[in-house]
């Protein structure tokens, strides 16, 4: 946001007027440009966000940013935000909060994620929800990263388990659902439409990695 500027003429009869200019430093914001291509490593800070396939009330396009998980509905918390040309234009708040956090696990090409101060994973048994904990958990905590990026995403599967446990973290656009789980792996980013007409399906995540300057 822009910063304010007034300026205020102090008069006092027998003395010279005294002219003092007062400035608002507008709200600082930093420039996260949407991942295009996989990386080498993923390791690194970003934002996640998933492209909602249903529109914002001004007709803009879609988009959720996990902002952390809910630990007693054990879901992704979120965010409407907006993506410009490819560019989220976060908060010092958000930076402070929402940044994710993504750790390459030593000798595996399995990850760690951190969102704000909560690692992410999964309990056996625990159907589609998405657990998160301010200590490293002990199960189901490494995660793989496959994709190509962009508005598409990436996919973030838990490793290490056997096919009746397959869980892949999606955003559910379904009205009524939507939030960040875990689901059984699927084709997402190939919406269904609803008697409603609206656009549900699961969404992969995309990340947001901080411009350099």
């Amino acid at each position: 946001d822009e910063g304010r500027t007034a300026t205020v003429t102090i008069s006092a009869e027998g003395v010279d007027d005294v002219t003092v200019t007062i400035k608002q430093e507008g709200a600082a914001s930093y420039a996260y440009a949407m991942v295009e291509e996989a990386p080498a490593d993923y390791s690194g800070t970003y934002f996640v966000a998933s492209y909602s396939w249903n529109k914002k009330a001004d007709g803009t396009e879609g988009w959720k940013l996990l902002t952390g998980v809910n630990t007693s509905k054990n879901q992704g918390t979120e965010e409407d935000i907006t993506v410009t040309d490819g560019v989220f234009n976060a908060s010092s708040s958000h930076v402070a909060e929402n940044l994710v956090t993504i750790a390459k696990v030593e000798g595996k090409d399995t990850y760690t994620i951190k969102v704000g101060d909560k690692y992410l994973y999964w309990k056996a048994g625990g159907g589609n929800k998405l657990f998160g904990s301010t200590s490293m958990p002990t199960e189901n905590f490494e995660w793989t990263i496959e994709g190509d990026g962009g508005k598409n995403g990436f996919t973030f599967t838990l490793a290490g388990v056997d096919s009746d446990n397959d869980r892949t973290i999606y955003y559910n656009d379904a009205c009524g659902s939507e939030s960040f789980r875990t689901y059984k792996p699927s084709d997402s980013n190939t919406p269904d439409t609803d008697e409603t007409g609206a656009k549900t399906g699961y969404t992969a995540l995309t990340l947001f990695k901080e411009v350099a300057e």
